[in-house]
C-alpha cells in the first residue's frame, strides 16, 4: 500500500513487513493519533478460507488479554476487499535480528527472556491456544514506555479443534504448518499438535539463543524435519566455546526430547527448571524421570483447565515457508503423471526453486482407483524421503543392510539408498500392483511377499509391474500362486542371485526356462514339483552356494545326486524327506566346498552319516537333522530359515 493511504481510518506510514498471510504496516489511528501496526491481508491472498483464518486470528487475539501477548483492536474490510486488524506497535527488535547483529545471548538474559516468553505462553494454553511457529523471529524485546519488554508474535490459525479434538473445516488432515528449523517431530509429519510442541520449538529458541545455532541444520528442509525425528539432540559444547552448566544441557534434551511424553509436561513445569538455573540450583528432573513433583502438583489446575478447554492450533504467518525443499524430485507413481500448477491447492514459495508442491490429496486419498505416493531423492543419491499414503501401510521397508530396521511403509519414511532398499510387501500392495512402479526400477535390492499366513498369496497378478524393479537382486515369492507362465516375468530379472519359489505352481521343467538360472547364489525350492529337471538344469552351475529342495516331488535319485556332487560352490544343501539312504548318501562324498547337509527326515542311519563325515578327511561337515539344529547351523537365520530374507 501507498505512504499516506487511509484503510479503516488509519493513515499510513511505512511498510513494516511481509509474511506468508499478508503484510504488516505502521499507521497513524486518524482520530486517537495513536500509532498502531496494521494488518492486511493482500488482495493476491484473499479468499473465503484464508479471511476465515485471519478473521478467527483477530477474533481470539483480541480476546486475549496478556502482557506478553500482542493486544488486538479493530477488525475489518477496506473497500469490500481488503481485509485487517490493527494491534500494538512494537519498537524493538526480534530475537533474531538480535541474534544476526549482536550474536548469541548470555544465559541470564535469555533465561529472563524465555521466562516471560513462558508465561504467555501458559496463559495461551490455558485458554486453548498452541502457537505452532515459535522460533526467535516471532519473539520482539521491545521496549514500552521507557520499560524492557517481551512480546510473542504471528499467532495465524491453522486449525481450530472442537471439544474431542477433532479438526474442524478450516484446515487440510495432513497439513503441515511451521518453520522446518523450530519445528517439533509430530509436528513435521503432519500428525495432530498439543502445547507440548510449543515446548520443542521453545527448546530449539533457546538453543539458538545460546550459541547463535539452530540444534538442527541443513540445506534441505526435509532433511532438517527428519534429523528432528531421528537424530540425537546435540550439546551446546558441540557449536559453543561458551561453557554451560550441566543443567542447561539437561533442560534443552527434555524440551527437545522426540516423544511428546519425555518432554516438559507444561510451560510452567519448564518455568520452574529455568529459575532453578538462573538461582545457580542443579536440575535433576530430566534424569530423575522428566519431572519435578513440584512442578506436576503445580500444573494440576492448568492442566485441568486445558482438559476443558477446546483447542485452537496456530501457525505463523508463513504457511508456504513449510513446503519441503529438495534438490531432487521424483514422482513415479500414474505414469509419471505430472501436476499442474492449476491442479495444485497449495501456495509455492518463489524461493525453493526447482521444487514440485503436490497437494496432499494427490498422494493421500486411497479412495481412487490408483492411490500415488512420491519420493524425494537426495542430491548425491545416497539416500531418499519417501511419502507413502499417509493412511494405508505399503508394508514393512528398509536399508538393505545386516541387522537394519524396517518401517512401516506409510507416511513419511526417510532411508539410506547406499545397500538399496528392502521391500517386504502386504496384501494391500500387491492388490494396487501399480504402486509397485512408484519405486525406480533399481531402488528395491529384496522384496519379498506377505508372510506369516497359510493361506496362498496372490502374487500373479502383481508380476507384470514387479518385473519392472530390474535392480531386485534377492526375490522371495514362497507360498504365492505362481506358474510356469511366470517364468517370462522372472527373466526380467538379470542381477537376481536369490531366489525363493518354494510351495508354488513353478516346476522345475518350468523354472529350467529361467535364463539367469546358473547365475544364483541361492535357491529355495521346496514341496515343489518336477525336481529331477530342476537338478538337470543347475548342471555346471558355479555359483550356487546354497539349494534346498526338501521335500521334492519324486525321490531324488542317483544321477541327481551326481549332478549336485559336482556342484564346485555349493555349500549349503538341504534334502529333507527326499528319499535318499545310505547307499545313495555315498555319491555326495567329497563335494568340493560342502559344510552343511540337512538330510532330516530320511532313512539315514548314524553310521553312514559317520562314514560321511570322515569321507571328507580333516574338514568340518555339519550334518543336520532338525530345524533347530539348521538354524544354529546358520547362525540364527532370521526370517525364513530357508532364505533368510
Amino acid at each position: 500500500m501507498p505512504e499516506d493511504s487511509i484503510i479503516g481510518g488509519f493513515k499510513i506510514i511505512s511498510l513494516i513487513g511481509i509474511g506468508g498471510m499478508g503484510a504488516v504496516y505502521l499507521v497513524e489511528h486518524m482520530s486517537l493519533r495513536r500509532r498502531l501496526a496494521l494488518k492486511i491481508l493482500t488482495a493476491e491472498l484473499v479468499n473465503e478460507q484464508s479471511w476465515q483464518r485471519f478473521k478467527a486470528e483477530a477474533k481470539i487475539l483480541g480476546a486475549l488479554s496478556h502482557p506478553t501477548l500482542v493486544k488486538v483492536y479493530d477488525l475489518g474490510i477496506h473497500a469490500q476487499a481488503i481485509p485487517f486488524y490493527s494491534m500494538d506497535y512494537l519498537n524493538g527488535r526480534s530475537i533474531e535480528e538480535i541474534l544476526a547483529d549482536d550474536g548469541p545471548i548470555d544465559l541470564e538474559t535469555t533465561i529472563d527472556i524465555m521466562l516471560e516468553v513462558l508465561d504467555g505462553l501458559a496463559y495461551a494454553h490455558r485458554n486453548g491456544i498452541v502457537h505452532r511457529d515459535l522460533k526467535p523471529g516471532n519473539i520482539m524485546y521491545c521496549t514500552i514506555d521507557g520499560a524492557k519488554a517481551v512480546k510473542v508474535l504471528d499467532f495465524g490459525i491453522s486449525k481450530l479443534m472442537d471439544h474431542r479434538g477433532t479438526a474442524q473445516a478450516m484446515t487440510v488432515a495432513g497439513d503441515v504448518f511451521g518453520s522446518p528449523f523450530y519445528m517439533s517431530p509430530e509436528q513435521s509429519r503432519g500428525e495432530g499438535v498439543d502445547p507440548r510442541a510449543d515446548i520443542y520449538s521453545i527448546g530449539c529458541t533457546l538453543f539458538e539463543m545460546l550459541t547463535g545455532f539452530v540444534p538442527y541444520e541443513h540445506k534441505s528442509s526435509i532433511e532438517i524435519m527428519l534429523m528432528h525425528q531421528e537424530a540425537d539432540i546435540p550439546l551446546l559444547a558441540e557449536v559453543s566455546d561458551i561453557e554451560f552448566s550441566p543443567s542447561v544441557d539437561l533442560v534443552l534434551a527434555k524440551c527437545l526430547a522426540k516423544s511428546p511424553d519425555a518432554r516438559y509436561q507444561s510451560a510452567k513445569e519448564l518455568a520452574l527448571d529455568l529459575v532453578r538455573i538462573k538461582e545457580g540450583k542443579a536440575v535433576h528432573a530430566y534424569a530423575k524421570g522428566f519431572a519435578q513433583r513440584g512442578a506436576i502438583i503445580a500444573d494440576k489446575e492448568d492442566a485441568a483447565q486445558e482438559n476443558s478447554t477446546s483447542t485452537i492450533v496456530l501457525s505463523g504467518l508463513a504457511v508456504a515457508t513449510l513446503i519441503v525443499s529438495c534438490s531432487l524430485f521424483y514422482f513415479w507413481a500414474n505414469q509419471q503423471k505430472r501436476i499442474s500448477k492449476s491442479q495444485a491447492k497449495a501456495p509455492v514459495n518463489a524461493n525453493f526453486d526447482g521444487d514440485h508442491v503436490l497437494p496432499e490429496s494427490e498422494f493421500t486419498d486411497l479412495t481412487t482407483a490408483k492411490p500415488v505416493y512420491f519420493a524425494v531423492v537426495s542430491k548425491d543419491g545416497m539416500s531418499a524421503t519417501f511419502k507413502f499414503p499417509s493412511n494405508q501401510s505399503l508394508g514393512q521397508i528398509g536399508c538393505d543392510a545386516a541387522n537394519n530396521t524396517m518401517f512401516e511403509a506409510k507416511s513419511l519414511v526417510h532411508l539410506s539408498l547406499k545397500d538399496g532398499l528392502k521391500l517386504q510387501a502386504n496384501n494391500y500392495l500387491l492388490e494396487h500392483p501399480s504402486l509397485f512402479e512408484g519405486f525406480r526400477p533399481n531402488e528395491i535390492a529384496c522384496l519379498s511377499a506377505p508372510s506369516g499366513g497359510e493361506e496362498i498369496i496372490k502374487v500373479k497378478p502383481a508380476m507384470p509391474h514387479i518385473c519392472k524393479l530390474t535392480g531386485i537382486t534377492r526375490l522371495d515369492l514362497q507360498l504365492s500362486n505362481l506358474d510356469d507362465s511366470d517364468v517370462t516375468h522372472l527373466n526380467k530379472f538379470t542381477r537376481l542371485n536369490s531366489l525363493s519359489l518354494s510351495l508354488t505352481e513353478i516346476t522345475g521343467n518350468g523354472l529350467s526356462n529361467f535364463q539367469h538360472l546358473k547365475n544364483l547364489h541361492k535357491l529355495s525350492f521346496n514341496y515343489n514339483n518336477g525336481i529331477h529337471e530342476l537338478v538337470a538344469a543347475l548342471a555346471g552351475s558355479e555359483n550356487l552356494d546354497e539349494l534346498s529342495i526338501d521335500s521334492p516331488d519324486k525321490p531324488i535319485e542317483a544321477e541327481d545326486l551326481q549332478r549336485l556332487a559336482r556342484l564346485k560352490n555349493l555349500s549349503f544343501l538341504s534334502m529333507q524327506n527326499s528319499g535318499i539312504n545310505d547307499k545313495s548318501l555315498e555319491l555326495l562324498y567329497g563335494m568340493p566346498r560342502l559344510t552343511t547337509l540337512n538330510i532330516n527326515e530320511c532313512t539315514i542311519s548314524n553310521a553312514a552319516i559317520e562314514k560321511f563325515k570322515k569321507s571328507y578327511g580333516g574338514r568340518k561337515i555339519e550334518v543336520i537333522s532338525t530345524e533347530t539344529q539348521l538354524l544354529k547351523s546358520k547362525g540364527g537365520l532370521k526370517g525364513d530359515p530357508e532364505t533368510g530374507l
